[in-house]
């Protein structure tokens, strides 16, 4: 078992063509649409499935550990919290531009793997994309600690981008999205 949240367990499995470790992410009820976007920092699922008592998402097996079991020994360096927050940021980029959200932004979903490369796990198709910038920004600002000014800018200037990534969703729920100024 390599984890457990509100939906439901991860473990460990192996996926035999081609021959690999695979983690199997299995839910309480029926499993949520993965979302298909391919990007470097996203956990890619490769299949979906059901067992006795929902469904299941078979995804790459990232070898390392969470965010959360990290920040459980010390909190993450600026340095380390800028590089996570630059490539989250792009994985986040893709999926809002292909039309999704992740809605499950966490430590725990933030996996480190052998390198120390972040890609964040688990997501779905649920959620808002300013939602998951918010999330991003708190989670980043927890790993830290107390975070200096210039983390601080970096996290401010998250959480601005994402009020306008909800105020441009609110103009397009409106309407017919934003009018140019002349």
């Amino acid at each position: 078992r390599l984890g457990a949240g509100p939906r439901g367990a991860v473990w460990e499995g192996v996926r035999f063509e081609p021959p690999r470790r695979v983690a199997i992410k299995l839910f309480r009820g029926a499993a949520p649409r993965p979302p298909s976007v391919p990007a470097e920092g996203l956990v890619h699922v490769a299949s979906v499935g059901r067992w006795a008592e929902g469904g299941c998402w078979i995804r790459e097996r990232v070898e390392g550990e969470s965010l959360a079991d990290r920040m459980r020994r010390f909190p993450l360096v600026e340095a380390e919290a800028i590089r996570v927050a630059d490539r989250l940021l792009g994985a986040l980029e893709a999926l809002h531009g292909a039309g999704c959200a992740h809605g499950r932004v966490s430590a725990g979903n933030v996996l480190f793997d052998a390198d120390g490369d972040a890609w964040l796990a688990d997501g779905g198709a649920e959620g808002r994309p300013a939602g998951d910038l918010e999330r991003l920004a708190m989670v980043l600002g927890e790993a830290v600690g107390a975070p200096s000014p210039r983390l601080a800018g970096l996290l401010g200037a998250i959480a601005a981008a994402a009020s306008a990534t909800a105020a441009r969703a609110a103009a397009r729920a409106a309407g017919g999205g934003a009018t140019a100024a002349r």
